[in-house]
């Protein structure tokens, strides 16, 4: 468990505990740094309900005090709940680059292949970021054993208490640099699963895509990956596989 300091004068009780909590379950609780001094602003004005000789409320220099040492031990939880299965910023919002056919495409959470197969930084003076297309899955092993398989899945996410918003078999075409579109490639089956904006963390989507790539193994689907994205507005999710086109539940 992430050690916190305990000697951050000037920092309620329940401000401590939000932010324990937060490092502690981050799936399930966000705050900002606005919202935890509010909350601590509650906490100093609870006991000083009950303590008559400290003022009710505190100078703005103890404001500003407080304001470093809520930020001190936020900075101290976020350090130690880096998740070694967490992509970078540029691969969250790049890896599903033109999926959607704008930029509203969803971010990356997690990817079962996240340590063999490289999506690194394009770099140079012409840096051409890679754009994907999203594509059905047929005549795989997967097809003949959907039915079967993808309630497993379903249940093995909802035995974590995620807040899955689509379970989907796909296929991602990366296509070529400008001019050569259609020299691309198409990647390995995908169950690709997606989950409410900040609910769930990477070391989560990967304890569960281990059970998930043994449930496919058992099945005699070899070679599949799992992928976790954070779900878009439905408005917006053209791309989105056919719920009825494999049986989804």
């Amino acid at each position: 468990m992430p050690c916190l300091p305990s000697s951050l004068i000037g920092v309620s009780e329940l401000a401590t505990q939000a932010v324990k909590t937060m490092t502690e379950h981050p799936e399930l609780l966000k705050f900002s740094l606005f919202a935890l001094e509010c909350i601590n602003l509650k906490g100093q004005q609870h006991k000083s309900s009950s303590s008559p000789h400290l003022p009710g409320s505190p100078a703005l220099s103890d404001l500003s005090s407080m304001s470093s040492r809520l930020s001190t031990l936020t900075f101290a939880s976020d350090v130690t709940a880096v998740s070694e299965y967490g992509p970078d910023v540029y691969k969250r919002t790049s890896y599903y680059n033109g999926i959607t056919g704008d930029d509203d495409h969803p971010d990356l959470v997690y990817r079962s292949d996240y340590f063999t197969t490289l999506f690194p930084r394009p770099i140079g003076r012409h840096t051409h970021l890679p754009v994907k297309s999203l594509r059905g899955v047929f005549n795989t092993p997967l097809n003949g054993v959907w039915d079967t398989v993808s309630p497993q899945i379903r249940d093995l996410i909802k035995a974590h208490r995620i807040h899955w918003s689509s379970i989907d078999p796909a296929h991602f075409f990366t296509h070529g640099p400008p001019g050569e579109e259609v020299k691309g490639s198409l990647g390995p089956v995908v169950i690709w699963v997606g989950v409410l904006p900040g609910s769930t963390s990477p070391d989560t989507a990967h304890d569960v895509s281990q059970k998930i790539l043994t449930l496919l193994v058992k099945n005699r689907v070899d070679g599949a990956v799992v992928e976790w994205h954070e779900a878009v507005p439905q408005a917006s999710r053209e791309a989105s596989l056919s719920p009825n086109q494999y049986g989804r539940h």
